[in-house]
């Protein structure tokens, strides 16, 4: 669903927020209203990687189906669908760097983590998609692959 150009974009940004939680873990002094604005900037860097890198069709199906997830993980409850547990089944399917790249596994759990970072904020990444986004950049053959 992301192109191979945009592998490295997503990928820096869960890592930058799993750097920043990790930052949030050791001061103290972050709580609440920072770690909301965190959340929301989040959700904002990946609405606007969504917007600069991913073209029609691909961002229409992006949105569709992380809205269903966003979905089926508020029911977890029920379901045992947490973000986490969704996005070990479909980080693979979402998120894959060039064939034959043999470095692939070991981005395995930074793909999970993207995809976990956007199910959780899907709400706030739609409304900043809604909102603030140019039109999709025009699609190419061959981009989706």
């Amino acid at each position: 669903l992301v192109p191979f150009s945009g592998y490295s974009t997503f990928l820096k940004i869960a890592r930058g927020a799993k750097d920043a939680k990790a930052d949030a873990k050791v001061s103290s002094l972050r709580k609440g209203q920072e770690l909301n604005a965190g959340i929301e900037g989040l959700a904002r860097a990946y609405a606007t990687a969504i917007g600069e890198i991913l073209p029609e069709p691909n961002r229409s199906t992006y949105l569709y189906l992380f809205k269903l997830l966003h979905e089926v993980s508020e029911m977890s409850n029920v379901n045992k669908m947490m973000p986490s547990n969704l996005a070990i089944v479909w980080a693979p399917n979402l998120l894959r760097g060039k064939k034959g790249n043999r470095s692939a596994l070991k981005n395995v759990d930074d793909e999970i983590l993207c995809v976990t970072q956007q199910i959780e904020c899907f709400s706030l990444i739609e409304q900043f998609v809604s909102n603030d986004l140019p039109p999709a950049p025009p699609s190419q053959p061959g981009t989706f692959l």
